[in-house]
C-alpha cells in the first residue's frame, strides 16, 4: 500500500502551508500551476489554472489545494526552467510595456522588444566585465545575472514557445 504525501496547513484549511520539504509562503513560496506539468500560471478567471493545483518552489511538488495532497512532482531541472522562464517573462513584460530599464544601462534602446532585450543583455555583459576588472565581485555577479535574464527574455519574446516545460527535457 502506498501512502500519499500531504502538506501541512497551520491555522485551518486556508492557513499557512508548509510543504513536506519545509518550504512555506514566506520562504520560497508556492504558485498556481497546471496539474500535469507544474507550469506556473496566472490565477485569472478564465485562464489556464484549474483553481486547484499549486507548485512548491523549493522541491517541485504539485499540491492539490483542496485536499493538501501531493498530486505529483516535477524534476529539479523542470523547476529551474520554470523559475528562469518566470524571471525572463517578467523582464520581457517590463520591456514590452516600455518600462524604462535602470538608468545605469544608458539611454532607451530602439527596435523590437527582443532587440531591446538583446541590447540590455550586451550592456549588462559589458558592465560585468568592467566590474570584474576592477575587482567588484558582487557587482560582476549582479550584472551577469541581469545579462542572463535579459538574454533569456529576448529568446522568450522572439520565440514564445522556445522554452520547454516538459519534465525530463
Amino acid at each position: 500500500m502506498t501512502v500519499s504525501e500531504h502538506i501541512t496547513s497551520h491555522g485551518g484549511p486556508d492557513g499557512d502551508w508548509e510543504c513536506v520539504c519545509g518550504n512555506h509562503a514566506a520562504a520560497d513560496g508556492f504558485s498556481p500551476c497546471q496539474p500535469g506539468t507544474g507550469q506556473p500560471v496566472e490565477p485569472v478567471i478564465g485562464g489556464p489554472w484549474d483553481e486547484k493545483h499549486n507548485l512548491c518552489w523549493r522541491c517541485g511538488r504539485i499540491i492539490d489545494q483542496d485536499t493538501l495532497a501531493v498530486a505529483g512532482r516535477i524534476s529539479e531541472a523542470a523547476l529551474a526552467r520554470h523559475a528562469l522562464a518566470g524571471d525572463a517573462a517578467a523582464v520581457a513584460a517590463a520591456v514590452t510595456t516600455e518600462v524604462a530599464p535602470p538608468r545605469e544601462f544608458g539611454p532607451p534602446l530602439a527596435g523590437t522588444a527582443a532587440d531591446k532585450l538583446r541590447g540590455l543583455s550586451a550592456r549588462a555583459a559589458a558592465d560585468a566585465t568592467a566590474a570584474s576588472q576592477r575587482g567588484d565581485t558582487e557587482g560582476s555577479m549582479y550584472a551577469r545575472g541581469l545579462r542572463d535574464a535579459y538574454a533569456t527574455a529576448a529568446v522568450l519574446v522572439a520565440h514564445p514557445a522556445g522554452v520547454t516545460t516538459e519534465e525530463g527535457r
